[in-house]
């Protein structure tokens, strides 16, 4: 799919996305959100979670990724971070498109998919030497719940350790065992390999069903890890 130009006086807004799961995305502009369908959706989560998108900082220190979009053709551009090569996205000029369909997606009760594209997206950022910190999503920023994922050294030994942590604690949540009595949020942690960072998106994702939300509804964000680049 080619990188048409953008026409001159089209409009186009600033717009937060959420994963892409079951073919559909939530989109948040400065109002409004509502779901569409992607006419490739396979190709944009490679693109989103990949460090390879134009971000916008909501935090100090704490970005998501942001793409534009155009509410008349219904179109997505995802714009490449200056100096980023991957997939055609590698610069600040180019602007992938999606076409988009409006949706009315039926609730989901199976979280896999999530997970899988929130694992995709640790292990990723872990190699960037970043963490994940999932959110409820849109421009507002939520700092409870959060559920976070990185790979971390540990300064005594120079071990590198997969650490999950949730707040509130995920009170029974498949896969997380209980959680120390008292204790608002819950820690996890094993030695950091492939299969253990990627593991970690089917925690994030248990963790978020139990904040009675939808996959859609919530949106990864990024900040540099104080370990640097993961390298195993």
């Amino acid at each position: 799919m080619g990188s048409p130009p953008i026409d001159a006086g089209q409009t186009l807004q600033t717009v937060l996305i959420s994963p892409v799961v079951g073919g559909v995305i939530r989109v948040w502009d400065d109002d409004t959100d509502q779901h569409w369908f992607v006419d490739d959706p396979d190709r944009l989560a490679s693109i989103m979670g990949n460090g390879i998108a134009a971000r916008t900082e909501v935090e100090p220190d704490r970005y998501r990724e942001a793409c534009l979009f155009d509410r008349s053709t219904t179109t997505l551009l995802v714009k490449g971070r200056a100096g980023v090569g991957a997939d055609g996205a590698g610069t600040d000029t180019e602007a992938l498109p999606f076409r988009l369909e409006q949706a009315d997606p039926d609730p989901v009760t199976n979280f896999l998919e999530l997970g899988d594209r929130l694992g995709d997206a640790a292990l990723n950022a872990a190699r960037r030497g970043e963490l994940i910190i999932v959110e409820r999503g849109g421009w507002e920023h939520h700092p409870i719940p959060y559920v976070l994922a990185g790979v971390l050294v540990l300064a005594d030994d120079a071990t590198w350790v997969n650490h999950i942590e949730a707040a509130p604690a995920p009170s029974g949540a498949e896969h997380w065992p209980p959680a120390p009595a008292g204790e608002a949020g819950q820690t996890l942690s094993a030695p950091a390999d492939e299969s253990t960072v990627r593991v970690s998106g089917l925690f994030m994702a248990t963790a978020i069903d139990t904040w009675g939300v939808q996959p859609w509804d919530i949106a990864i964000t990024y900040t540099a890890s104080p370990s640097g680049p993961w390298t195993s």
